[in-house]
């Protein structure tokens, strides 16, 4: 019978050769992925939001001391597709799990929140977000349309407002006489003698 440790060796090798293999089609598909989203990316930039937005991906039960959100958000200065990691404080005394969760993160009743850029994001979450894709947009413009129409109201609130501003200004303001102001006669201390010439 052949000695195992023998061959053990060559079956490293095989698996790393394998492992090398498949790690290189990951990595390009992951670089795939990240382009197409830099394209989103800068399609949702142009049209200058400026509306964060996140819908919840993954979830577990309800109890779950941490769920995962994809977003639209700004992060460190930069509007993009964002991914968000929440740690949520104990909901019962007896939830041991959440309770080191929550020193591990310095969770106390707020939640804790982690967020990432799309393409910073750790991959396991980049890549089970990706079909709720259609949802983030879905509530994006649902909220943009919202806030559309909020700005709408306030700024129909804010001409009357300046309207009646004005109109006020007018009335309260010093009424002018109808005759035209009198002329200040200026007296000059040494007038110049006609002819004088200098």
């Amino acid at each position: 019978m052949p000695d195992d440790s023998a061959r053990l060796p060559q079956q490293v090798s095989f698996l790393f050769k394998e492992l090398a293999t498949h790690a290189a089609e990951l990595n390009a598909g992951s670089n795939e992925l990240a382009d197409g989203m830099v394209a989103l990316d800068k399609g949702l930039q142009s049209l200058n939001l400026g509306i964060t937005c996140w819908v919840p991906f993954a979830e577990s039960d309800k109890d779950s001391a941490v769920s995962h959100d994809l977003g639209y958000a700004r992060v460190g200065g930069t509007w993009g597709i964002a991914l968000r990691e929440r740690v949520h404080p104990p909901k019962t005394a007896n939830d041991a799990f959440a309770r080191v969760l929550a020193g591990r993160h310095g969770a106390k009743s707020e939640p804790r929140d982690e967020v990432w850029l799309f393409k910073d994001a750790p991959r396991v979450l980049r890549l089970e977000s990706i079909e709720y894709l259609p949802a983030l947009l879905e509530r994006l413009v649902k909220k943009t349309q919202a806030a559309a129409q909020k700005i709408a109201a306030k700024t129909a609130i804010t001409r009357e407002l300046a309207t009646a501003i004005q109109t006020a200004a007018f009335e309260v303001a010093p009424k002018q006489s109808d005759t035209p102001p009198r002329r200040k006669l200026i007296i000059s201390s040494n007038p110049k003698k006609v002819g004088d010439a200098r």
